[in-house]
């Protein structure tokens, strides 16, 4: 199926050597070009230094395409340091709510009631995101730290 053009465009027989001729298919193999594409490429990238205007175009192009990218690049790292700044005060109020985990644990051992604690240490892993057994095992060292 031929390509839809948006622009004018003619049909234009040339008589080229058959070397010329191989030089196209091998710029068309390298390029991934049609024969038509791969010529109108060549006669772009030869017009182009000669009118400074259009590279001006060119460079302007350019020069908006990548101040998008770092428009786009600048705000998803102000998203990420809010996201960062969010989750270190979560981290820190987990941390906040350690010892109060740690004062009921030894409470239950205090009280002999070794279940409990465990169950308790469980669900209060799951909150802090801190295993459990490091729980028991803190509590159980501040207890011996404090004589108990």
């Amino acid at each position: 199926m031929p390509k839809i053009r948006n622009e004018k465009w003619a049909r234009k027989g040339f008589s080229l050597s058959e070397e010329a001729i191989e030089k196209i298919k091998t710029g068309c193999a390298f390029t991934g070009l049609k024969e038509s594409a791969f010529i109108e490429f060549l006669i772009n990238q030869w017009i182009e230094p000669l009118s400074p205007l259009d590279r001006l175009k060119v460079i302007r192009s350019e020069k908006d395409k990548i101040q998008k990218e770092i428009k786009d690049l600048e705000n998803k790292e102000i998203q990420l340091m809010e996201q960062s700044k969010k989750h270190e005060e979560w981290a820190k109020e987990k941390l906040s709510r350690k010892p109060t985990a740690i004062k009921i644990i030894q409470e239950k051992i205090l009280n002999r009631e070794y279940q409990d604690a465990e169950r308790i240490a469980k669900t209060w892993s799951v909150m802090l995101g801190i295993p459990a057994i490091s729980l028991i095992s803190e509590a159980q060292e501040q207890m011996v730290k404090q004589g108990i």
